[in-house]
């Protein structure tokens, strides 16, 4: 008997997309602007959509790309102000600069710059980089931060950015405010994946062999399969059934311990149990049980994905056993635990 059920399925996925992140007009000069050279005056541009991208609280780093205004001077420091708008300095609410790390370039010889946690205060929206050596700019100019947390609540948030002769104090050289966006840029996908209980017999007919004789016990085999995805497994049951019987006469089925020669006695086990399930009537414990009411022959309670077990018939007759074709139906019934 084959019994199945199928329900809706669900699993979820996300994919995560970046968002282009804008560009505003430069501060009014008090050195000179990031210049523009064919290209946005600056922009920003999120390195990690892997990690977060611009979604609220996402872990991230952020590439700058600057075209310095002012080509001939040996840039020592960067500063990075967080600005709520783009006129107040603040930390934007939820985002953290406290792991700030990174200060790898493009465009400056070869010099990356260190994050100079003394002299910043990322708890007020504040990190600084600088390099002793220094190195003037050839446009374009990139640098890397790395640590960032995106501010948490949705919306557009600002960096003034600043470039110093000096590794402290020192000349400012240009200037700009960028502007980036967050937003929740994920799209949230469902399915599910159906409930899944097939049942398979290897054969409908089992003729015992050798023939019946009060010397021996006489045998035949099912192989029987199960493949379901319950999480809490499955019970498959024989029976309710009647015995070997030919018109009056009866094999009775056996109601404890196993089945032997010369006593008339019908029942069955199984001796291929599957690894991890469990097979109460079985070879290792010599035990047979009958099939008058609905028993359990073998289950298991946690997932599985295919298990095949055989079923080994076992009959014996005493002398006085009437002679004639005896015959019986076994029921099956797998049940999923779902």
């Amino acid at each position: 008997m084959r019994s199945s059920k199928l329900i809706k399925p669900r699993c979820v996925r996300y994919l995560a997309a970046a968002v282009v992140l804008v560009v505003l007009a430069p501060l009014p000069a008090q050195a000179g602007n990031f210049k523009n050279s064919g290209a946005p005056i600056s922009a920003l541009s999120n390195m990690n959509p892997g990690t977060g991208g611009a979604n609220p609280g996402t872990n991230v780093s952020y590439t700058f790309t600057l075209y310095a205004a002012t080509t001939g001077t040996s840039i020592k420091r960067f500063e990075f102000q967080t600005q709520t708008s783009a006129s107040v300095d603040a930390l934007p609410t939820g985002m953290s600069l406290t792991s700030a790390g990174g200060g790898t370039t493009t465009g400056l010889g070869g010099q990356n710059f260190a994050y100079d946690s003394g002299n910043s205060t990322p708890a007020s929206g504040l990190v600084k980089y600088t390099n002793a050596t220094g190195s003037t700019p050839t446009n374009p100019i990139t640098i890397k931060l790395t640590g960032f947390t995106n501010p948490t609540a949705a919306g557009t948030y600002y960096f003034q950015v600043r470039t110093y002769d000096a590794t402290t104090a020192g000349t400012l050289i240009d200037q700009d405010i960028i502007g980036f966006t967050i937003g929740n840029q994920s799209v949230a996908l469902s399915t599910s994946i159906g409930g899944v209980l097939s049942f398979a017999i290897d054969s409908i007919s089992a003729p015992l062999s050798p023939a019946l004789s009060p010397s021996g016990v006489s045998t035949a085999t099912t192989n029987l399969t199960v493949v379901t995805n319950a999480s809490n497994g499955y019970q498959v049951y024989a029976g309710a059934g009647s015995s070997l019987s030919n018109g009056a006469q009866t094999i009775p089925f056996i109601a404890s311990g196993a089945v032997t020669a010369g006593t008339s006695r019908y029942g069955l086990r199984v001796t291929t149990c599957p690894s991890g399930a469990t097979c109460p009537f079985n070879g290792t414990n010599n035990t047979d049980t009958g099939y008058a009411t609905q028993t359990s022959i073998f289950s298991r309670t946690n997932g599985t994905g295919s298990d095949a077990a055989t079923v080994t018939y076992r009959a014996a007759v005493s002398n006085v056993q009437a002679s004639g074709a005896y015959s019986s139906t076994v029921n099956y019934v797998a049940t999923g635990q779902f």
